[in-house]
């Protein structure tokens, strides 16, 4: 088992910003869970930031849609802290 971010409002913020993406993209929650190897209810668990996933698997959403792991996770790396 894969190290697993387990914080409910980061999964809430990457939830949105898959959604964003996905519609973006104009695919549907299916076609995203074929690609990630999940049923697509796990896929809408993901969206709607009610379900964990391994790094691995934000990876592959962040390759999936062409964008950096820190965009994926809703981090501007230009904001100060």
């Amino acid at each position: 088992m894969g190290y697993r971010i387990k914080s409910r409002f980061i999964y809430g913020q990457i939830g949105q910003r898959l959604k964003q993406l996905r519609n973006q993209k104009g695919v549907s929650q299916k076609v995203v869970a074929d690609y990630l190897g999940v049923d697509r209810s796990t896929y809408t668990n993901y969206e709607m930031g009610t379900s964990t996933m391994t790094y691995v698997t934000i990876l592959m959403l962040a390759r999936y849609f062409s964008v950096d792991f820190n965009t994926l996770l809703c981090y501007d790396l230009q904001t100060p802290n």
